[in-house]
């Protein structure tokens, strides 16, 4: 509605184009999206020109924290836009609840076993999305320390025993690729959170000693995909409990 004049249209559609999905498209007859704008609207802080900025107000975090509402939800959300004036569209993808079924049971394999608590390293700058992410892999049952800038991570895990770097690329002062860099040769592994996925993305990351890059916005499932894949490739150190005695 904000960016959309007088007399304009906006479309809200619902669907379910696959199993367990359903997905909101909302499309507008607006302003549109330029292209450059479309790699970083997520981003907290993300406005248009300043001539928009004076137009229309605001701080440009109502879409980082959409962003992060949908990533709770473990769905995602995607803009689009042909260009300048010729409007813009947004599709939530959200999972659905599955029916109730009699619970049946079964053996769990070690093969399909989750992975076990990681004491693990989150480096992410925007902070609604480190809190949630944070959130959401302490409840898998991880050790979580969160960081806001890379200079800190470096010092922690200097001094701390770690199993696993996370880490968003465009931060602050060091970025992701430096961090990994300084860390390469202790044997750390890394996941990568970027809004960038090209084939050339890919490979700096790995150069940089990434063993997996996620795209954002990062779906929760789909990072929990990336710790068991990285674990099954190069075994991760467990964190095991301390032992209590009592008398």
């Amino acid at each position: 509605i904000k960016f959309t004049p007088q007399g304009g249209s906006i479309r809200i559609s619902t669907a379910n184009e696959a199993p367990g999905e359903v997905s909101l498209v909302i499309t507008d007859s607006g302003k549109g999206i330029s292209q450059d704008q479309l790699q970083r609207i997520f981003e907290a802080f993300a406005q248009g020109s300043v001539q928009d900025q004076r137009h229309y107000g605001g701080l440009g975090l109502g879409l980082a924290i959409s962003a992060g509402i949908v990533a709770l939800h473990g769905g995602t959300i995607v803009a689009g836009s042909e260009g300048l004036g010729k409007g813009a569209s947004f599709t939530i993808r959200l999972p659905t609840v599955p029916n109730p079924v009699k619970a049946i049971p079964f053996a769990v394999s070690a093969s399909s076993a989750d992975v076990p608590p990681l004491r693990i390293i989150l480096v992410e700058d925007h902070e609604s999305s480190r809190e949630v992410l944070g959130l959401l892999l302490r409840r898998a049952g991880h050790l979580v320390t969160t960081f806001g800038n890379g200079e800190e991570a470096l010092d922690f895990i200097a001094l701390n025993k770690t199993d696993l770097l996370i880490c968003d690329l465009g931060l602050p002062g060091m970025s992701g690729l430096e961090l990994m860099g300084k860390l390469k040769d202790s044997g750390l592994t890394g996941i990568a959170l970027s809004g960038y996925g090209s084939d050339e993305d890919m490979v700096g990351t790995a150069q940089a000693g990434f063993s997996a890059h996620l795209v954002k916005p990062v779906r929760i499932v789909e990072l929990k995909a990336a710790i068991q894949r990285v674990a099954a490739a190069a075994p991760l150190p467990v964190s095991t409990p301390p032992i209590i005695e009592t008398q």
